[in-house]
């Protein structure tokens, strides 16, 4: 997943920056085309930069400095007239998607360059478009409360409220974490088996945040250890490594969906315990929530994971319980039954 999320990002990048300079050439044509006087300045400028070029190899310097004053006079020249005919001195600039990279997704001196916030948003919504999110139109609208019981049976369920009741409020806090969206609001852990909404109600609360511009890394406990722990030790897989723990740990929202699914180990408890601890410590400067839904009951979390992640996710995150009979299962027996 993680090396397609990159290479996907190179692409649109390449796209976005070919398109915004094919762009601006063409316009610098046709305008050459309409306007001899600018066409005029534009050679010159061209036959300026060819003469300062040689000018600089043969380190001719007086030369060199005649050069860059008839070249910045021409470009003086050349945005008057731009001006001068209600073009604006930036119509023949390209028109980057990001401003500040000019969609290289680098910014930053040479020698000291980092990656854009745009090239993380990237990497973002390839992992979104990758999981499904991007085309699957999960929203809360689409919330069927008639796939959900009316009986109240603990011994069955579990809890002491019909699973109507209990997906009606669960859905409520979720709308509100939201609506409401701040540092105040708790970190959510949804427990129950499978079948029981826990991936439907991630998916929508990602689908929310996204529509209100809030950063969101939705991505499986399988997929959040294998993206980090399995790239290389080369110079590209470390980055891949850094950028997505940078996004693992400084996301807005990190849903982590299935935890618990993953094959454990000690590296991969200590992963997680430092993505939960930093992002606890991040959200005190700043939004960082972290959303986890698992099928392993409250329990099970303390012996798969260990004491420190169990109370750790245990005392800071709000327990929500789903249960009820497997919806999927339910449709899939109502598709049956509606094709006889």
């Amino acid at each position: 997943m993680a090396d397609y999320s990159f290479e996907k990002a190179h692409e649109i990048l390449r796209d976005r920056r070919y398109t915004a300079e094919k762009e601006a050439l063409e316009r610098k044509l046709d305008l050459m085309n309409k306007e001899p006087e600018y066409a005029q300045i534009e050679m010159a400028l061209l036959e300026a930069g060819r003469d300062s070029l040689t000018a600089a190899m043969t380190r001719d310097k007086r030369k060199t400095d005649e050069l860059k004053k008839k070249i910045a006079d021409l470009s003086k020249r050349e945005v008057s007239f731009l001006e001068s005919k209600g073009y604006g001195k930036d119509y023949l600039q390209p028109n980057y998607y990001c401003r500040k990279c000019c969609d290289k997704g680098m910014v930053g001196p040479e020698g000291a360059q980092v990656r854009c916030s745009c090239y993380r948003q990237l990497i973002l919504d390839c992992w979104r478009e990758e999981s499904g999110l991007s085309s699957a139109g999960f929203d809360f609208t689409k919330f069927d409360d008639s796939l959900f019981s009316d009986d109240i049976d603990k011994e069955k369920y579990g809890i002491t409220v019909s699973p109507r009741k209990n997906a009606e409020d669960n859905l409520k806090i979720c709308r509100d974490f939201c609506d409401g969206f701040s540092s105040d609001q708790p970190d959510l852990l949804f427990f129950g088996p499978a079948g029981s909404g826990k991936t439907f109600t991630c998916s929508c609360m990602a689908t929310e945040l996204i529509k209100k511009d809030i950063p969101v890394m939705y991505i499986t406990a399988y997929k959040l250890f294998s993206s980090v722990l399995s790239f290389g030790a080369f110079d590209e897989g470390r980055e891949k490594a850094r950028i997505t723990e940078e996004l693992l740990r400084k996301t807005s929202v990190l849903i982590i969906d299935d935890l618990g699914s993953e094959n454990t180990s000690e590296a991969r408890k200590s992963l997680l315990l430092d993505i939960l601890n930093e992002r606890e410590s991040n959200n005190m400067s700043f939004p960082c929530k972290t959303v986890i839904s698992s099928n392993l009951s409250v329990s099970d979390l303390y012996s798969y994971y260990g004491e420190r992640i169990g109370s750790r996710i245990v005392g800071r995150f709000k327990i929500l319980h789903f249960a009820g009979d497997d919806i999927r299962l339910k449709k899939a027996k109502e598709k049956l039954t509606s094709q006889k």
